[in-house]
């Protein structure tokens, strides 16, 4: 352990970008994320990224060529070992000493998956320790049979995954953006036939009591509004009365942000890195 002393003014201001971006699907996820372009590292753990290619995304921000990693493990849950956590580490630890100079952002799409595949390695954990029976019946019917104890074997597996991810990124100086889905929980209709309240959206994650909200400077929550050519993305910015969602700046970015795009945040966040103020909105960001 070591310890440094020193006032606020001397400390470095150039901590990378640590963003958790999450919402249902079709609200724009992988679009913003396309928006960090060409220098970019994205660990691609769906089946594509056609998003990228569509005209609507090339149109404004032309053909980019990030470096892609596709990291997809099979469905068989009698046979395959589980070792997509695995690979996810070697890979980013292999870019970062060979082509670390090639990318700026390293991107997660998406969550939905990661989360898949570490409880298939907490299913194997808590076999080996003899804390659950769950592996046995998942390899005998084919599909997950989980026990309580599964579900915290797999959020520590998260939660040490992004741990240990965040401080490789604040340690090499590259931005991390993490795609997740929604969470949409609901109270009790005040009457029968009445539609129920939404209570909290979060991103979906086992458990109510995670921390990883807590590990990033950022959580966005993405909806979109309108279809097709007239549909317009907005990221959630501020938390809300039901809505999980932190800038860590307060301020520097609108609370219902229209379209949000990389370059767009990197000029405000260089404004307030270099003079200390909050950017006008209406300068920086043009659609809102």
């Amino acid at each position: 352990m070591t310890i440094k002393i020193e006032s606020l003014s001397e400390q470095a201001n150039d901590d990378p970008l640590l963003l958790l971006d999450y919402g249902g699907s079709g609200t724009g996820k992988t679009h913003f994320a396309g928006t960090f372009g060409s220098r970019s590292l994205i660990i691609n753990l769906t089946h594509g990224l056609k998003t990228l290619r569509s005209p609507k995304f090339t149109n404004t921000y032309g053909n980019i060529n990030p470096i892609v990693a596709t990291i997809v493990e099979g469905n068989d849950l009698s046979r395959q070992p589980p070792t997509v956590i695995d690979q996810i580490n070697d890979t980013i630890d292999e870019m970062l000493n060979t082509r670390g100079d090639e990318f700026d952002t390293i991107i997660i799409d998406d969550c939905l998956n990661l989360r898949v595949n570490a409880m298939r390695m907490a299913l194997q954990v808590n076999h080996d320790l003899d804390k659950s029976k769950s592996l046995l019946s998942t390899r005998k019917y084919g599909f997950f049979t989980v026990a309580v104890q599964d579900y915290g074997q797999e959020m520590a597996i998260i939660e040490w995954f992004f741990r240990e991810l965040i401080e490789t990124c604040k340690v090499r100086k590259k931005n991390l953006v993490v795609l997740a889905h929604e969470r949409i929980e609901h109270g009790k209709a005040p009457s029968i036939g009445a539609q129920q309240p939404i209570i909290q959206i979060r991103p979906m994650f086992t458990g109510v009591n995670t921390d990883i909200g807590a590990m990033f400077d950022y959580v966005w929550y993405m909806t979109a509004e309108g279809s097709g050519d007239q549909m317009k993305v907005i990221a959630r910015t501020a938390q809300t009365d039901t809505i999980e969602a932190k800038t860590r700046d307060g301020g520097l970015f609108p609370e219902r942000y229209f379209n949000p795009n990389w370059p767009e945040m990197k000029n405000a966040l260089d404004y307030f890195k270099t003079t200390g103020k909050i950017p006008d909105h209406k300068t920086f960001f043009k659609r809102n």
